[in-house]
């Protein structure tokens, strides 16, 4: 019944809400990736989302490390952008959506590298671009791990110096997961049910 109860109440509610909710908006095979090197400034991995229903929220991107085992020597930060004229097919990284900063370099040797989003606010049918700042330069290149032929996106591209580098074939292999919103009233809700329970075990 105290403020404490209630406020713990609520945090966990909206954990187990949206860790039992994540939906895989944009998934890229995350196995058997190719090892290419050759990337530069401008460099980026555009993709284009559905219709997303109610996880509509960012969580996380997770990307798979450089499958040659050479991680990245500084940590970066990931940039989400909108891309300005819709077409996942050029180079146009446009307004700041998201970003969020690790601790940790890239991985390496195909391990996934997670960044945590705070529920940026996704759009259907909508073209983005995931690039890279290295807190001087934006939209920097680092060694991940890439997908080529059937594995890459349908409505996705990899750039590097604003052009396709290996003719179109190659995405970075990510991950990209969504969670819905609860709202307030709804969390609220759940902790009213958590302090009604409690009381009738008093």
């Amino acid at each position: 019944m105290s403020i404490r109860f209630l406020v713990f109440s609520l945090c966990v509610a909206s954990a187990l809400y949206s860790s039992t909710h994540a939906s895989t908006v944009i998934v890229d095979s995350v196995t058997g990736a190719d090892n290419r090197a050759a990337m530069t400034k401008d460099a980026g991995q555009s993709f284009t989302t559905g219709v997303l229903g109610t996880d509509n929220r960012l969580s996380l991107i997770s990307i798979l490390g450089d499958s040659g085992g050479a991680g990245n020597a500084a940590t970066v930060t990931a940039e989400l952008r909108l891309d300005t004229d819709g077409n996942f097919t050029t180079w146009d990284p446009g307004a700041l959506v998201a970003t969020s900063t690790n601790s940790l370099v890239i991985a390496s040797s195909n391990e996934l590298f997670t960044f945590n989003f705070s529920n940026e606010l996704l759009s259907d049918n909508t073209v983005y671009v995931l690039s890279f700042t290295d807190g001087t330069d934006d939209h920097v290149a680092f060694r991940s791990a890439l997908n080529s032929g059937g594995d890459s996106l349908a409505d996705g591209a990899l750039f590097s110096a604003g052009v396709q580098p290996f003719g179109g074939a190659y995405d970075a292999s990510i991950q990209v997961v969504a969670v819905p919103e609860l709202s307030t009233l709804g969390l609220i809700a759940i902790a009213g049910l958590g302090l009604s329970l409690r009381r009738r075990r008093a």
